[in-house]
């Protein structure tokens, strides 16, 4: 008999998908973190896509700020002129609208509004984090990275020429809310590049030394999904069935 140890599978408290699944439920989210001040995090090229507005639309009255410069691999540095342009700004909620930079830097910067000290002190630094930040509702428009519901995020240090990474459970997203409407403009270089991350995070949840049955299941499944559907995908980016597998 084969004897499983124990471990930790940690999750956001809400995974939500499917078609509309962000105009039916963002506002309801947000209302029930109480939010009053929002701030959405994304990038140029969502905003002249029109998601940003649109969310802004899904949040009818409630008060939203919003900011875009986020490098598309973010750095240390620019992950500290972010914080520097948020501090002293009080947001009960924050959305991450984007791929994975945009994501790992809304999940750091919720983070680090709740603690003391510097972007490197905590990334490849001496401090942790020892408490959860303002919530956090993530909308991914990539496929492939997982930032969404992952407890990392990875930052460029161009000064060491160095990718450094934070490991926390604090970093883990409350919400993610995935919407196949919000991944349909993706190119198709970005669909195949972001299809093959999303295979290899498969591959590596099976044969990883921290495996367990449960993981191997989903891994195995997550690998015949991006296999029965990223051609498809690739050759016409509109096709939702495929984009929602």
């Amino acid at each position: 008999m084969t004897i499983i140890k124990p471990v930790p599978f940690k999750i956001p408290s809400a995974i939500i998908t499917g078609v509309d699944s962000v105009k039916e439920n963002l506002l309801d989210q947000v209302k029930g973190f109480g939010g009053r001040k929002v701030l959405i995090v994304s990038d140029p090229v969502l905003v002249k896509a029109g998601y940003v507005d649109e969310l802004k639309s899904f949040l009818n009255d409630i008060e939203t700020e919003v900011y875009t410069n986020i490098e598309p691999e973010p750095s240390i540095e620019n992950m500290e002129e972010t914080l520097s342009w948020c501090g002293g700004q009080a947001f009960d909620v924050f959305i991450g609208l984007g791929g994975g930079s945009v994501i790992d830097s809304t999940k750091m910067l919720a983070a680090l509004l709740a603690h003391e000290g510097q972007v490197r002190d905590y990334v490849g630094g001496p401090k942790i984090f020892e408490k959860f930040g303002a919530p956090t509702i993530m909308i991914p428009t990539t496929s492939g990275t997982g930032a969404e519901v992952t407890v990392n995020v990875v930052f460029k240090d161009k000064s060491a020429k160095l990718k450094r990474v934070a490991v926390s459970q604090y970093l883990m997203p409350n919400v993610a809310i995935v919407d196949p409407l919000y991944t349909m403009t993706v190119p198709p270089s970005v669909t195949a590049a972001t299809g093959m991350d999303a295979l290899t995070h498969a591959f590596e949840a099976y044969v990883g030394n921290s495996n367990t049955p449960r993981t191997r299941k989903n891994a195995l499944a997550a690998a015949r999904l991006v296999e029965e559907n990223r051609v498809n995908v690739c050759h016409d980016g509109g096709d939702l069935a495929a984009r929602q597998s």
